[in-house]
């Protein structure tokens, strides 16, 4: 039987969690009617979760008897932060969503050359890769960033101890020996738009040592390159 799991601020006090979120007390009563006696999962998402059983409904909470904190495992321990380029139509949600349940640990829109849709709703954003994390067991939230530019989110990238540029002109990606001893360090994952990386990307990625990589002979749509690639750093 399927564990529901909450992401958020909870606070047991005493053993006993008091849930006043009018959204998820719906959400549980009405949507998943869920019944005295059956457990849920409610993580902070930064790795603690703990078990909580439903005792009883009230006209503005639910209770719940809360069980001891314990860590959640189920994260990859690398880090993967993709850097992704706006893509057309809904297909940056699918990214983001798809990423998050393979392992993803933040996800950067940006701005690239290229890049023909400009906007995109952050909030909404959140709210799918919220709703991911759940739905995967995930432990940690991942951390969505506003829209950056390509040469920010470059900035940005220093601080990551590998950093993996896709693209068709590179070599197929192999993990470096030293991957699997990698442990919880960060490494960037980078996916152009449809219309593929510029010669100057292309050049700044060389220039700053990433790790030119291609996923094969075949030509993949960027949204099924970002989701492959977020999976193969990180596993």
């Amino acid at each position: 039987m399927k564990q529901h799991r909450f992401i958020g601020n909870f606070a047991p006090e005493g053993g006993y969690l008091e849930l006043r979120d009018e959204e998820l007390v719906n959400q549980i009563k009405n949507v998943l009617k869920l019944k005295p006696g059956e457990e849920v999962v409610f993580g902070d998402g930064e790795g603690s979760e703990f078990t909580g059983t439903l005792k009883s409904f009230h006209p503005r909470f639910i209770s719940f008897a809360a069980g001891e904190r314990r860590q959640n495992t189920n994260d990859p321990a690398v880090k993967v932060v993709l850097y992704c380029a706006l893509l057309k139509k809904e297909n940056f949600e699918w990214v983001a969503e798809k990423a998050t349940e393979v392992g993803a640990r933040a996800i950067f829109p940006i701005i690239s050359d290229r890049t023909v849709k400009l906007n995109l709703n952050i909030g909404r954003l959140r709210k799918i890769v919220k709703e991911a994390a759940e739905q995967s067991g995930r432990g940690f939230l991942p951390e969505v960033s506003e829209i950056i530019g390509f040469d920010e989110a470059m900035e940005q990238a220093r601080d990551n101890e590998l950093n993996i540029f896709f693209d068709p002109k590179g070599q197929t990606f192999e993990k470096p020996q030293w991957f699997s001893m990698y442990g919880d360090k960060r490494v960037g994952v980078f996916i152009g738009p449809e219309g593929g990386w510029t010669d100057r990307e292309f050049a700044a990625a060389a220039e700053n040592d990433y790790q030119i990589a291609s996923l094969g002979n075949l030509v993949l749509r960027a949204e099924t390159a970002a989701v492959i690639s977020v999976y193969l750093a990180g596993h």
